[in-house]
């Protein structure tokens, strides 16, 4: 009976494990003369992903700018409003972020369609099943760079 029951805890946690993540077209990583960026759905919960990794490495010499009022979740194939970083839950203009010369950085990213008010602060709905992306904006040498980034995610 013990193994019975230990067997359908295993089959309920392994049924309740959600999602998963592919890199459809490897477009979830991109690389010009100044950044390689890539993203990837995280963290992963029972019910799927609430973020994506956002991760940036500089090759260049000099500062690279994120400009977060400018860089945008991608619903499918369109923009669907800006991104949040670092949990922050902003809903206003965002400050830039910086990449130093050679350096890397990395962050959460959410979408802010998805941000939820709650009573301690806010939370972040479930990425929905398809593709999800981000059009990060990045100035480089004085010159805006605008790249896409997507994955999709599947229930498992």
């Amino acid at each position: 009976m013990k193994k019975v029951a230990l067997l359908l805890l295993c089959l309920c946690i392994s049924a309740c494990a959600g999602h998963t993540w592919e890199d459809p077209g490897n477009s979830r990583m991109i690389s010009n003369n100044c950044f390689d960026a890539s993203i990837e759905p995280s963290p992963s919960y029972p019910k799927g992903f609430n973020s994506l990794l956002l991760k940036v490495k500089n090759k260049t010499d000099k500062d690279l700018t994120i400009d977060w009022n400018r860089s945008f979740y991608i619903r499918g194939e369109a923009t669907n409003g800006g991104i949040d970083y670092m949990d922050r839950c902003h809903v206003g203009k965002k400050e830039p972020g910086i990449v130093f010369p050679r350096g890397s950085f990395a962050t959460y990213v959410y979408p802010e369609v998805f941000v939820v008010e709650e009573w301690r602060g806010c939370d972040h709905e479930y990425l929905p099943v398809g593709d999800n992306g981000v059009m990060l904006s990045v100035m480089c040498e004085e010159k805006e760079i605008r790249e896409k980034m997507n994955v999709r995610i599947r229930p498992k």
